[in-house]
């Protein structure tokens, strides 16, 4: 595998997504702070990065040049805006040196190929949200181009952060819909079930503690259990007690077809 420590690892954009991976790469020591340079307009979010010791520019042309391995983390629909810069200024680049690991959502492969130059290295990738707290899911689909080597630099750089899967690029969006949508879906059942205990006298910071607890200990049990979900399901749920008139519940308000709507919904757009 490649030497990450003789790598400097570029994001274009400075959100929260480049935050999770920059610190993720940054804690692991896969790379030194100094090798990591991050592009934003905005100050405010550059000060995220460089109050951890990462060097920060306003200028994306400045990554695009100085870095071996590329995280385009800008919104899809700024893709466009970036790439006629880099086509202004950015002639002198040979970006088929470059490694890309694109974390922007609906762009595929092979139109970043085009857009970027046939022959370029990509990654493309579809983390969620949870990567900001290290318990994060990226889906990832290789390019073409790509050497093993490289691959699996990528591979190293983005497990920081999360736990990897590999899915070939056509099942990254029923992917991301049941991993990265889904996040919010369970927001709104965390908040939902915090509002059904304030009903009944619970105290709201306890409330919202305990629902997110029993969302993520859920999780952990579907995880490490040899248990279908049916089965752990099926063990909550006494004859004749709560839960199941609980389960009653939420059956009757279409709680399954909801969810499974929700995933058709986001894929189509993905």
């Amino acid at each position: 595998m490649l030497d990450l420590k003789t790598k400097t690892v570029g994001f274009v954009g400075g959100g929260n997504m480049a935050y999770a991976v920059a610190m993720g790469i940054v804690k692991a020591g896969l790379v030194d702070p100094g090798n990591v340079l991050v592009s934003n307009r905005s100050k405010e979010k550059l000060h995220m990065f460089s109050k951890e010791g990462i060097q920060v520019t306003q200028d994306n042309i400045e990554v695009f040049s100085k870095c071996d391995i590329i995280v385009l983390a800008v919104k899809p629909q700024i893709f466009s805006v970036v790439i006629s810069e880099l086509k202004e200024r950015g002639n002198h680049i040979n970006l088929s040196q470059k490694i890309f690991v694109s974390v922007m959502g609906s762009n595929k492969i092979e139109e970043m190929e085009e857009t970027l130059g046939k022959g370029t290295k990509i990654v493309r990738s579809m983390p969620n949200t949870p990567c900001l707290v290290g318990a994060g899911t990226i889906m990832i689909s290789r390019g073409n181009n790509l050497t093993d080597d490289e691959y699996e630099c990528v591979k190293v750089l983005l497990s920081s952060c999360a736990e990897c899967f590999e899915c070939p690029e056509t099942l990254l969006g029923p992917a991301s819909s049941v991993m990265g949508c889904a996040t919010a879906y369970f927001f709104i059942a965390i908040e939902s079930l915090a509002d059904g205990g304030v009903m009944h006298d619970l105290p709201r910071d306890l409330a919202l503690k305990l629902a997110s607890r029993a969302v993520m200990g859920a999780g952990k049990l579907a995880l490490e259990s040899d248990k279908h979900p049916e089965q752990l399901k099926d063990a909550v749920a006494s004859p004749g007690g709560t839960t199941i008139r609980g389960l009653y519940a939420i059956e009757k308000a279409g709680f399954r077809s909801a969810l499974m709507d929700a995933v058709n919904a986001t894929t189509a757009k993905l």
